[in-house]
C-alpha cells in the first residue's frame, strides 16, 4: 500500500508539473525579455516576448513572418524568396508595358476596396480601367524606407502610387507580451478627391481552422461564393463561421470566398496546438462597400503534396471619400498561443 500510495504522488506531481509547464509555455508563445530589431538581406525583424516579426521593406512593406524566435511561421511564407526580392519583384516603371507575372510573397499586406474598383480611379493604363486582378502593383511590390526604427518597433514610408493615387505608411510593434501590433495609415496624394477602404489581408496556410464569430447559428451573416471546381464546406455552428480546413490535395481545384457580418471584431485560426488570433477596430458593415464583406475568409484547396493551400483571413475598414491630403488608418493586433486548450467556439475576446 505504502508503494502504492508513493506511485500516485509522484504519477500526480508530475501531472501538475506538466500542466503546469504547458501553461506557462501558452501565454503568447513566449516570456523572454530580450527585445531586439535590425535588418539582414532585406528582412526587417522585429523581436520581443519571445515572438518574432519579419518585413519586406523592398516589398510592399508585407509581414512575412509571424511566430516564436527561432519558432514556426504562422503565416503562409515562401521564404526562399526573401533574398531573392531584387529579382522577382516587378520593375514598377514598366509594370503597364510589362504586365508581368505576380510573384506571390503571401504573408500580410494591405491592399484598398473594391476589388471591382482596383483599376477604376486611374488614368495611366487604360486598358485596365474594369479589371478585378491583379490589384495595383504598389501595394505588394512598392519600395518602403524605414524612417523610424525602435527596440522592437519600425515606422515604413510607402511610394505614391500613380494607379490608386496614395501613400501607405505602417508601423509594425511587438510588444513584451509578443502580441504584434499593425497599423497603416493611407494618404491621397492627389489633387482630386479618391475613394476607398482599407483592406487587410493575412495568409495562412489552409490546414488552419479559422472561425469568424457571428450571431446565433444561422448563416443569415454569411454569404458564401463557390469559385473553384470543387465545392469547399462550411458551416455556421456554436456562434462561429468556419471552412472545413483543406488539408490534403484535392482530385480537382477547390476555391471558395465567404463574406461575413461579424458578432465580435476578430478572427480566430487554430493548428494543432496553436492559437492565432487577429483583433481590429469594430466595423460598422453598412460603411464597407457592399461588394465587400466587414469580414471574408478565402479558401484554396492544396493542387499537391508541397502545396500547403491558402487561406487568406481579410477584413474591411470603412469606404471613405478622401480630399487631398486627407488620410484614412487602419490597426490591428495579432496574437498567438502555444500549448493551450481551445477555448470554446465562438467565445473569442473582444
Amino acid at each position: 500500500m505504502r508503494a502504492s500510495s508513493l506511485d500516485l504522488g509522484v504519477k500526480l506531481l508530475i501531472l501538475v508539473t506538466t500542466l503546469f509547464s504547458m501553461q506557462l509555455f501558452s501565454i503568447h508563445a513566449g516570456q523572454t525579455d530580450e527585445t531586439r530589431s535590425g535588418i539582414n538581406e532585406g528582412v526587417l525583424s522585429l523581436i520581443n516576448g519571445g515572438m518574432e516579426l519579419r518585413v519586406l521593406p523592398g516589398v510592399g512593406g508585407i509581414v512575412v513572418f509571424y511566430g516564436p524566435d527561432g519558432g514556426e511561421n504562422v503565416l503562409r511564407e515562401e521564404p526562399e524568396m526573401w533574398s531573392q526580392w531584387q529579382s522577382l519583384k516587378p520593375d514598377l516603371a514598366q509594370y503597364p508595358a510589362a504586365d508581368k507575372a505576380w510573384p506571390a510573397f503571401f504573408g500580410h499586406t494591405f491592399w484598398l476596396s473594391p476589388q471591382s474598383g482596383f483599376w477604376n480611379q486611374q488614368d495611366v493604363w487604360p486598358a485596365k480601367k474594369g479589371e478585378q486582378w491583379p490589384p495595383d502593383p504598389y501595394w505588394d511590390y512598392g519600395s518602403y524606407q524605414v524612417v523610424e526604427q525602435g527596440d522592437c518597433s519600425a515606422v515604413l514610408q510607402g511610394e505614391v502610387s500613380p494607379y490608386s493615387g496614395v501613400s501607405m505608411r505602417k508601423t509594425f510593434r511587438v510588444d513584451e507580451k509578443g502580441q504584434a501590433h499593425l497599423h497603416v495609415k493611407v494618404v491621397n496624394e492627389r489633387d482630386a478627391n479618391v475613394t476607398w477602404g482599407i483592406w487587410s489581408n493575412t495568409r495562412v496556410s489552409a490546414a488552419w481552422d479559422s472561425r469568424v464569430p457571428v450571431c446565433g447559428n444561422e448563416s443569415g451573416d454569411v454569404r458564401v461564393e463557390q469559385r473553384g471546381k470543387m465545392e469547399m464546406p462550411w458551416a455556421v455552428k456554436d456562434g462561429s463561421f468556419a471552412f472545413v480546413p483543406a488539408k490534403e490535395p484535392t482530385s480537382g481545384s477547390g476555391s471558395a470566398k465567404a463574406f461575413v457580418t461579424p458578432d465580435k471584431p476578430c478572427i480566430i485560426a487554430r493548428l494543432d496546438d496553436r492559437c492565432f488570433e487577429k483583433r481590429f477596430d469594430r466595423i460598422d458593415p453598412c460603411r464597407v462597400h457592399p461588394e465587400q464583406g466587414a469580414v471574408e475568409i478565402y479558401i484554396a484547396s492544396p493542387r499537391h503534396k508541397e502545396d500547403p493551400g491558402l487561406l487568406e483571413l481579410e477584413a474591411h475598414g470603412p469606404l471613405r471619400t478622401l480630399a487631398p491630403g486627407e488620410s484614412m488608418e487602419w490597426s490591428e493586433t495579432w496574437s498567438l498561443s502555444i500549448g493551450k486548450a481551445p477555448a470554446a467556439a465562438g467565445t473569442p475576446v473582444d
